[in-house]
């Protein structure tokens, strides 16, 4: 036998093994992924030190419960924490019957593999009869930009033996390596709040259009006035320069893309938050430019028939952005008087922050919209509603164990749901594909 002909067989041979493992190693894979879907929904179990849940749901939701203890179980692992703390979560939401909770350990834990943090939310999604609505936004999120910062988490929650149902364990938003990585000593992790900024500490209002800018981490703590005074700056120079359709100068003073990306998401899930609340920007520095954060926040989005006020079934961007002032479909006459972008300087009633009005203005930025949606979101239809299919029959018993408890229609909610994706992809095709992405928009000069 010829020495080419022993290489060749000992290459087929190394190609051949190289496969097996390869088939081995996805089998696994595929095998971890499927008892992750087929096992118990996780439990989280908190023992009160001192307290009453009756005394956190009826007293304020700023109020920090300490000293307490948390259990979590995963299968057959048990895992516990004392010291924890506990406090409501949300501003409406902490209005309503089912409570949202924020609970922090004394150190960063891995929970349920989100990753280590210290600060995690426990979010009823007492809104949303599907439950699926945040994890669906997630997943898009992570679909338009990679190591999107928030995951979550299904798990079943009991605190002092009382059982509340389906909860959604979310890893919150603040600067580290795994969420939003600062490292200047004046990066600031903001929000854009202009629905309860009184509720927070540290805010102030931009210039032109009284967005209420939250400070809500700093890499330094000592740098927070500092930080925020530097970072209103920059906001105040870039509503000027949307306000006068400078692309130019956008382009110096935000992550242009990152907006695009944030835009995109609201504008596909139809969240009636975005541009309003939960809307987070950062910055590393002096020398950076503001980035948006993706959008966290979807109970009320996806066209969810229990969110007050909101027409119900599908609807278009349009419909839903009248308050925003501007309009997809040019042959659409404007829904509020003084052209789309309308702004009062001098009386601001709208809490709707009319920077991304303006900024859609502008064909560049319309052009990056339309080609993020057309190379990234479209033709992927099959697999969101895959997605959202799998994690209904995940959840469905501890789904329809909530509500025995709260009330809902979760497997009713989960058909309108689908639907209503299925129709924002037909929607999107035409709108940013055929159609070509359209506005009709007014300016008005400073």
């Amino acid at each position: 036998m010829s020495k080419v002909t022993k290489k060749r067989r000992v290459f087929v041979g190394f190609v051949f093994l190289l496969i097996v493992v390869t088939v081995v190693f996805l089998s696994v894979s595929a095998g971890k992924t499927r008892v992750r879907q087929e096992k118990n929904i996780p439990k989280i179990d908190v023992s009160l030190n001192g307290v009453s849940l009756n005394d956190i749901n009826e007293g304020d939701k700023n109020t920090k419960y300490y000293d307490n203890y948390l259990v979590v179980y995963d299968g057959e692992e048990k895992n516990e924490y004392s010291g924890l703390e506990i406090k409501g979560r949300g501003n409406a939401s902490w209005e309503m019957e089912k409570k949202s909770y924020r609970i922090k350990l004394n150190n960063k834990v891995d929970l349920l593999g989100l990753g280590k943090r210290k600060k995690w939310g426990l979010i009823s999604n007492w809104l949303d009869d599907s439950f699926l609505r945040n994890d669906l936004g997630h997943y898009l999120g992570d679909i338009l930009v990679d190591d999107y910062p928030t995951r979550g988490e299904f798990v079943e929650l009991e605190i002092d033996n009382r059982n509340l149902g389906l909860y959604y364990l979310i890893d919150l938003m603040s600067i580290d390596k795994k969420s939003v990585d600062l490292r200047d000593s004046m990066g600031v992790l903001a929000e854009i709040n202009n629905a309860y900024c009184e509720n927070d500490d540290v805010w102030e209002k931009s210039a032109i259009f009284r967005d209420c800018i939250v400070i809500k981490d700093v890499v330094e703590e000592e740098n927070a006035d500092l930080a925020l005074d530097s970072f209103v700056n920059n906001y105040n120079e870039f509503e000027k320069a949307v306000l006068m359709g400078n692309y130019k100068g956008v382009l110096e003073l935000v992550d242009v893309e990152s907006w695009a990306r944030y835009y995109l998401l609201s504008e596909f899930t139809s969240n009636p938050d975005a541009y309003i609340t939960s809307w987070y920007l950062y910055k590393d520095g002096e020398s950076d430019v503001i980035h948006a954060g993706l959008g966290w926040d979807f109970d009320a989005a996806f066209g969810n028939r229990s969110w007050g006020g909101w027409p119900e079934g599908f609807y278009s961007p349009t419909e839903m952005m009248a308050r925003l002032k501007f309009s997809f479909n040019e042959t659409k006459e404007p829904e509020l008087d003084g052209g789309d972008c309308y702004y009062d300087m001098k009386n601001k009633e709208d809490l709707v922050s009319p920077t991304m009005c303006y900024l859609v203005d502008m064909p560049e930025f319309r052009e990056l919209v339309s080609n993020i949606y057309r190379d990234e979101l479209m033709g992927r239809r099959d697999e969101v509603l895959n997605y959202v299919k799998d994690k209904a029959d995940y959840i469905r018993e501890a789904a329809l164990r909530d509500d025995e408890i709260w009330g809902g229609d979760f497997d009713e909610e989960v058909k309108y749901l689908s639907w209503w994706v299925e129709e924002r992809f037909n929607y999107f095709d035409e709108i940013y594909v055929f159609g070509g992405l359209r506005f009709q928009v007014e300016a008005t000069e400073i």
